[in-house]
């Protein structure tokens, strides 16, 4: 169970929850919207955007950006060539507003808007072989 609270959403939280994402009120705890991924797909993180939006790390089908009412705006896939791994672990974002995702074969920078990502896999970072990258961390550098 992962959740992330975006403070432009008018207190809204969010929670990943296997294999579904649901809103919820934090004013009268009331579900406002689920959706669902089925059997397939595990939810593996989630935070907040600088929009107001939120990305979700899934299991098999990369990193989906949905709005607050649950509805998908984009992914980024190993498809598009924007990550390393459908395998998705953990997302954060640093200080430039670049999304890192950690994945099963390495890790993926994203700026937003360029559309565009640089990999970080184990060709120039010391990963061992089938070590994944479960959790991000980036310290304040100011």
């Amino acid at each position: 169970l992962d959740y992330s609270h975006s403070p432009s959403s008018g207190r809204t939280l969010l929670l990943s929850q296997i294999t579904e994402l649901i809103s919820i009120s934090i004013d009268s705890d009331d579900i406002l919207n689920v959706y669902e991924f089925g059997s397939a797909s595990w939810c593996q993180d989630i935070v907040a955007a600088p929009d107001g939006n939120v990305w979700v790390a899934h299991e098999g089908l990369g990193v989906i950006k949905f709005d607050l009412s649950l509805n998908p705006l984009c992914c980024i896939t190993q498809e598009d060539g924007l990550l390393p791994s459908n395998y998705a672990r953990s997302l954060s974002y640093d200080w430039d507003g670049r999304l890192w995702i950690g994945t099963t074969k390495g890790l993926a920078v994203f700026d937003e808007a360029r559309k565009a990502s640089n990999f970080y896999t184990e060709e120039n970072i010391p990963l061992e072989e089938e070590q994944e990258i479960n959790n991000l961390f980036l310290k304040d550098y100011w």
